[in-house]
């Protein structure tokens, strides 16, 4: 009986463990935005300043994410996001606590980029003008 209570906590660690992992990431694509082609999300760079030269914003990435959520893993997740708009980049917008590490200034993505939230990991898929 208690091998089968050990077996039982175990694999109740293992869900919390692997659902503690685990973030909601949303793509939205901005109105009015023109349609690209994809591109390979190893080819997406995350840029934590903001970007050099002309851009055209494609879309918001939103992660809701917890205490363990590896950033690399958020940020792989949104080259795929921002590869399916046809972007070059995420540009990362700082959250509320300075956790992501961004110095894009207030200037480059308005008041409306940041939620002001903790559990919030917020990127503007751009893409450059040639």
């Amino acid at each position: 009986m208690l091998r089968h209570t050990w077996q039982g906590a175990a694999a109740l660690a293992w869900c919390f463990l692997f659902a503690g992992c685990q973030q909601s990431l949303t793509l939205q694509r901005y109105a009015g935005a023109p349609a690209f082609a994809p591109t390979t999300a190893d080819d997406v760079q995350i840029l934590r300043t903001a970007p050099a030269g002309r851009t055209v914003r494609l879309g918001e990435l939103r992660a809701v994410v917890t205490p363990v959520s590896p950033l690399g893993a958020i940020e792989d997740e949104m080259r795929r996001k921002a590869a399916e708009l046809g972007a070059h980049a995420v540009v990362m917008l700082p959250d509320a606590a300075g956790n992501v590490g961004s110095l894009v200034p207030p200037t480059w993505y308005g008041a409306d980029g940041v939620t002001g939230r903790t559990d919030e990991i917020v990127g503007v898929a751009i893409r450059y003008e040639r």
